[in-house]
């Protein structure tokens, strides 16, 4: 009887010890993306809450939205303010108010390590901009409509494309980049810009969108260059890449990295 009960004892510390995984994973790094720019949070990480919204200091995504952020302490609320639009909220409160009105949400805004934490996705949509939330990359995505498109249609000499303003340059270039690029946009030669813009100028020509770019943002990703830039598919201005393969043009988001569209030749 002993035996057979340290037996038992035996069989049942092995299956506790294989149920233990070898290591736990921790959760992905959240980001946050203004009109196709990353924000940046020095000293407090955006997190997912119990109630799966996603956390963030207020202060640095609103203000890259063009926000003012005011800061009550003593009435623990914050008032952020853009355009004809006022947004309130209070710690530890799953209400909020929008000009007024109040609306509710499934969370509530609290305060982590010092800093407030608040559902991006309310204090986004209460400004009026577009929130997306790319699964792959932990990334939310806001979009306040106010890329704005160059003020000339000064094309890029040998090319058919449009001339970028400086500050749509910058923010090609602060994007994110793909995991598989070769060569990054300051990696180039200009002789490598050009040759590879006269190597696919038959394909270019063939784009049915108006594209925003500059000869600067051309980069390498798998042996093939990649064209970033702006373009309108009916859906207002977009940060995307031009990418080949094999015998297609395939127009995809620089954010997610997501196809929208294909061109074969």
């Amino acid at each position: 009887m002993k035996k057979y009960l340290m037996f038992t004892m035996l069989i049942a510390m092995m299956v506790c010890l294989l149920a233990v995984p070898g290591h736990i994973e921790a959760a992905p790094d959240v980001s946050v993306k203004v009109d196709g720019q990353y924000v940046s949070f020095p000293d407090q990480k955006p997190y997912i809450d119990s109630a799966n919204r996603t956390m963030v200091p207020v202060r640095a995504p609103m203000e890259k939205m063009g926000c003012t952020v005011e800061w009550n302490d003593k009435t623990r609320q914050a008032t952020i303010t853009k355009g004809d639009k006022t947004a309130v909220f209070t710690i530890d409160k799953n209400t909020y108010t929008v000009n007024g009105q109040t609306k509710t949400m499934d969370t509530k805004a609290v305060i982590t390590n010092n800093r407030t934490a608040f559902p991006i996705r309310f204090a986004a949509e209460a400004m009026g901009a577009k929130v997306d939330w790319d699964a792959n990359t932990y990334t939310v995505l806001i979009s306040t409509g106010q890329v704005e498109p160059p003020k000339t249609n000064q094309k890029i000499e040998g090319t058919p494309f449009y001339q970028a303003t400086p500050e749509q340059v910058q923010a090609c270039k602060n994007g994110k980049m793909p995991s598989f690029t070769s060569y990054g946009f300051n990696q180039m030669d200009k002789e490598d810009y050009e040759a590879a813009y006269e190597l696919w100028d038959f394909v270019f020509h063939r784009l049915p969108y108006k594209f925003y770019t500059d000869k600067s943002l051309v980069y390498m990703a798998q042996g093939e260059p990649v064209f970033r830039g702006y373009i309108d598919m009916g859906n207002g201005l977009q940060m995307v890449d031009l990418m080949f393969g094999g015998s297609t043009l395939a127009i995809v988001d620089s954010a997610t990295v997501k196809r929208l569209e294909f061109i074969q030749w």
